[in-house]
């Protein structure tokens, strides 16, 4: 029933959003989270600041996350913006590769490289 629920994709996204900025504030105090958003319309869930400038771009997503659409939206904010890096995370363990620049990790992977 939790599949199908309409809010799952929103959920899902709040929670994994909330527990990276938690454990953001404990390793790095200084870092900044924002919401990013193009006047084009392309958006990231989630722009990390370090040392005041772009270091990384999160898209959130509830299914694989292997979404080419989506690699090539992100690729172009984190080039608008010169971010360190930039990635899709989904539930699926692992990495693979979507584009330049641009991951699709699993919390295992994102977690042993971020904190």
């Amino acid at each position: 029933e939790l599949r199908s629920h309409p809010v799952i994709g929103a959920s899902w996204e709040t929670f994994v959003l909330e527990d990276i900025q938690r454990r953001l504030k404990l390793s790095d105090p200084y870092a900044a989270c924002f919401f990013w958003r193009t006047a084009d319309g392309h958006e990231a869930d989630l722009l990390i600041e370090r040392g005041g400038k772009p270091h990384t771009l999160i898209e959130v997503k509830l299914a694989g996350g292997a979404d080419p659409a989506a690699a090539r939206r992100l690729a172009a904010i984190a080039e608008q913006l010169g971010a360190a890096r930039a990635c899709i995370l989904s539930q699926q363990n692992g990495a693979d590769k979507l584009a330049p620049g641009i991951e699709r990790l699993g919390p295992d992977r994102f977690l042993m490289e971020n904190f």
